[in-house]
């Protein structure tokens, strides 16, 4: 049974009052590398109007319920009349609307609060000659939580928020996220892996397009990582990348695992949409979307988002590594 979620609409006075703000505070706003964590977060402390503070309110009560856990946002068009100037003030809006739910992480290439990343068909079609696995909206992707890999160790991220800026496809099916609560057999996998018990995932390599059409990568690597993981007073669950190496037994579980929660009778879900903010309580469920069908023929990418991690996350494993199979990974896994 899908229970659907209706994304709520940000107010266009709002968006166009922010990005106005943001603008007499910078000086400058002619790309993405212009927006700032440290300026949004000081629009965002100095809002005595709470441009966002309705949106905001209502978000988080849908992220604090154990059987939602999940929001999506449409930012609205019009905020510039320029089409340029209107994408990059919508990515702004989505950026002070994720923000105010929780700090994102920077990006230490350019120090945005966020990852953008571009998929584009001719680069698909290089990087499927040279069989390398890369971010193709045409792949589906199972129910997974994300997770983030710093100096110290293995984090499960709190929050994570995709935006899409643009989608090619007629179809692009929708989004899909899968509360803890509501995984009927949570309980049998986390006997049969065990709390706090290492498994090895390998994170396969990952290629796409990055800001500006070049092609990037981040390295495949393997790492040790409970799935199942508990302090004795708060649990996370740590599911990305495959389990294809070690242990029979927990590469056949992981198996089991992924077909269980494809096959839960329950989910919710939301269309996926251009200028859709997705934004979702990453310790409290898995999350998966849909395989994008009918692309539109003639443009240069075929999908763009954006993608916030936030600051506050679980650590779930020390820094380890199994040096047979690969070296340490210390940036962010993706969605």
């Amino acid at each position: 049974m899908y229970s659907f979620i209706s994304a709520s609409a940000a107010g266009l006075a709002h968006t166009q009052e922010f990005a106005r703000r943001y603008l007499t505070l910078t000086g400058e706003f002619t790309s993405l590398s212009h927006i700032e964590k440290s300026k949004v977060q000081e629009i965002l402390n100095d809002d005595r109007d709470g441009l966002f503070a309705a949106q905001v309110e209502k978000i988080q009560a849908k992220l604090k319920d154990p059987e939602i856990g999940i929001a999506a946002v449409d930012i609205p068009t019009g905020i510039m009349d320029n089409a340029a100037a209107d994408t990059l003030c919508a990515c702004l809006a989505a950026t002070a609307i994720s923000s105010a739910i929780a700090e994102p992480t920077e990006n230490e290439r350019n120090a945005t609060p966020f990852t953008l990343y571009n998929a584009s068909q001719k680069n698909e079609d290089k990087l499927k000659e040279a069989g390398l696995k890369f971010y193709s909206p045409e792949e589906r992707l199972g129910f997974h939580t994300d997770g983030q890999l710093r100096p110290e160790g293995v984090f499960v991220p709190d929050f994570i928020s995709v935006y899409n800026v643009m989608i090619a496809y007629r179809q692009p099916g929708s989004f899909y996220y899968l509360p803890f609560e509501l995984w009927r057999e949570r309980e049998e996998f986390r006997e049969a892996f065990g709390v706090n018990q290492d498994v090895r995932f390998s994170l396969t390599p990952i290629v796409y397009a990055g800001q500006n059409g070049e092609i990037e990568s981040s390295d495949g690597r393997v790492i040790k990582a409970p799935v199942f993981w508990s302090d004795g007073t708060k649990e996370r669950v740590f599911f990305n990348g495959e389990v294809d190496v070690g242990s029979k037994v927990h590469i056949q579980l992981s198996r089991d695992m992924s077909r269980s929660l494809l096959d839960n009778p329950e989910r919710i879900a939301c269309p996926i949409r251009n200028r859709r903010l997705f934004i979702m309580s990453n310790s409290r469920g898995f999350h998966a979307r849909d395989v994008f069908s009918d692309p539109i023929k003639g443009v240069p990418y075929t999908r763009s988002f954006i993608r916030f991690v936030s600051r506050a996350a679980q650590q779930v494993k020390k820094s380890e590594i199994d040096r047979r199979y690969a070296q340490p990974m210390l940036e962010t896994a993706p969605v």
